[in-house]
């Protein structure tokens, strides 16, 4: 189990690095609270199951998240 947990958070973190430019950041730079950014970070955990082979959890981020405010 360590070394899931290890590619995991390394997948994690792969995918939220590709949200660069498309969360919304305040004056300050700091990511608001926003639908938008909600689903973006959704999705990004989403992807991280998909790429872990993780079925059980790729199901609940799919059918717990909707990401329809990004289409």
């Amino acid at each position: 189990m360590p070394g899931y947990k290890a590619q995991f958070f390394d997948n994690l973190l792969k995918n939220i690095r590709l949200l660069e430019g498309q969360l919304t950041v305040t004056t300050d730079g700091g990511i608001t609270k926003s639908v938008k950014n909600s689903c973006l970070f959704a999705k990004a955990l989403h992807n991280t199951f998909k790429d872990m082979n993780d079925i059980a959890g790729m199901l609940v981020m799919v059918s717990g998240c909707d990401y329809s405010p990004l289409e």
